[in-house]
């Protein structure tokens, strides 16, 4: 009975996990901390409806636009990092200012300028150049016209959307499944471990006492 009730227990979690995902992302918030928190605890999930949205149009990148000026005018680190990725424009910072919101960790900040920097020096040694950004995902245009969306080429600006659009949803499903992986290995682990308890105790306690008993003979 106890087995049966810790995987309902689970199967609701990973369900809240989902759905928690789901509506934080909607919401402009930290999509998968909202996802593994309702997956460890549930209550998350049930107090995310009531937290307030934080997407915003002037927000959309999820830093607020003072925080962000903040950051490149007085922090030493990030004007560093405008001076590093000038060269590649408003794009690239955009781009760094998503990747701050995702992991807001001055220890991870030079990882993510020089991932950046490369991918846009790529760019640019490629002959092509940005168009718009969609979702996170960046739409650029080569010298013959042609729109690029990651390893895709269109003619077509509008089907070039629709790429990254689809790219932005796929990368976010990916982050789902993992939820799912991982809450489906817990569940096994949790599982396996309570069916070899049971096991060993059904065990023990079908085991016959073979001690040989001793008689006394007065």
């Amino acid at each position: 009975m106890l087995l049966s009730a810790s995987g309902a227990y689970f199967l609701v979690a990973l369900i809240a996990a989902v759905v928690s995902y789901i509506v934080a992302h909607r919401k402009g918030l930290n999509a998968v901390g909202w996802a593994w928190a309702s997956l460890l605890l549930i209550v998350p999930a049930a107090i995310l409806p009531f937290v307030r949205s934080r997407q915003k149009p002037e927000q959309s990148s999820g830093v607020p636009d003072e925080t962000w000026r903040a950051l490149l005018a007085y922090d030493p680190d990030f004007k560093a990092t405008v001076v590093q990725l000038a060269p590649y424009g408003a794009p690239a910072l955009d781009e760094l200012r998503r990747a701050w919101a995702a992991v807001p960790d001055k220890g991870a900040l030079p990882a993510m300028v020089s991932a950046i920097e490369a991918r846009w020096s790529g760019y640019t040694a490629a002959g092509l150049t940005h168009i718009e950004t969609r979702n996170g995902v960046a739409v650029l245009q080569d010298a013959a016209g042609r729109y690029h969306v990651g390893e895709r080429q269109t003619a077509d600006l509008g089907t070039a959307r629709l790429i990254a659009s689809a790219n932005a949803r796929r990368a976010r499903t990916s982050s789902v499944i993992g939820i799912i992986i991982g809450a489906t290995a817990l569940v096994a682990a949790l599982t396996s471990g309570g069916t070899v308890s049971a096991q060993a105790e059904a065990a023990g306690m079908a085991l016959p006492n073979c001690r040989p008993s001793t008689r006394y003979v007065s």
